[in-house]
């Protein structure tokens, strides 16, 4: 069913991250410190926390000293953000010199969301696949 969504959407997954598990004892996965080293992915999670309402303290969060992952991942533990980032991808569409609407894999946008379930995640990145889907850029 969820592939029927992404496939409806012209969207895939390119990235699952499940924060909860890939946190344990302490332990930082590769993933999450992989996530912290590109800040700008990371941004974009904190602004989804941010959107859902998960975290109204907007000056803490981008505050957070990303060098230190277990801090970070503690930090988001404690104020219950343990769900799915997800990051999807979709082709941008392009008007052609011909005036033809066009859709390729070969052009993408692509972009990372939170939810509390990889359900939730997934829905908030198709709502945005669809509006990249609305828009055209000419040639």
């Amino acid at each position: 069913m969820m592939n029927e969504k992404l496939s409806k959407a012209n969207c895939r997954i390119e990235q699952i991250v499940h924060l909860d598990s890939m946190f344990v004892d302490g332990i930082v996965a590769d993933t999450l410190e992989d996530l912290l080293d590109d800040y700008s992915i990371f941004e974009q999670c904190l602004e989804s926390f941010i959107n859902l309402g998960i975290n109204n303290d907007t000056e803490e969060s981008c505050e957070l000293d990303t060098s230190d992952a277990k801090e970070v991942f503690s930090t988001l533990r404690s104020k219950g953000i343990t769900g799915f980032c997800v990051q999807v991808s979709t082709p941008l569409p392009r008007r052609s010199h011909t005036g033809k609407i066009v859709k390729t894999w070969g052009i993408t946008a692509n972009s990372w969301f939170y939810g509390d379930t990889y359900e939730a995640a997934v829905d908030s990145a198709i709502a945005w696949a669809l509006k990249i889907q609305n828009t055209v850029d000419e040639d």
